[in-house]
């Protein structure tokens, strides 16, 4: 199976990226277009198997976890200035934030 990724459009004038299939978790940046950031989140499938997230150390991984099953919940608010995207990561059985990251335009786009 081939990695499923789709873009999200987000009106705060930027695009992250929802993608899948790994069996693992992970947020990652990536620079290597500059002057744009591009910000992929990676949680794990709901009903299927899990497994441990490589070993491997990047500074493009902003977080990783493997061997459990992990949920993010994207919460845009456009009632602030600049509007902003938060996404939390959480364990499904104990429902423990396990990450969080805030963006604004600024992170996503050049100004």
């Amino acid at each position: 199976t081939g990695v499923q990724t789709c873009a999200l459009p987000i009106w705060i004038g930027g695009v992250v990226l929802v993608s899948g299939d790994q069996h693992w978790s992970a947020v990652f940046r990536n620079t290597s277009f500059a002057p744009y950031s591009f910000y992929e989140f990676m949680p794990t499938p709901l009903w299927a198997f899990f497994r441990a997230a490589p070993s491997t150390t990047d500074p493009q991984i902003l977080f990783k976890v493997g061997n459990r099953k992990i949920y993010a919940v994207f919460d845009v608010d456009g009632t602030v200035s600049p509007a902003r995207l938060t996404v939390e990561y959480f364990d499904t059985t104990t429902n423990a934030s396990l990450y969080r990251l805030t963006l604004t335009p600024n992170d996503i786009q050049p100004s």
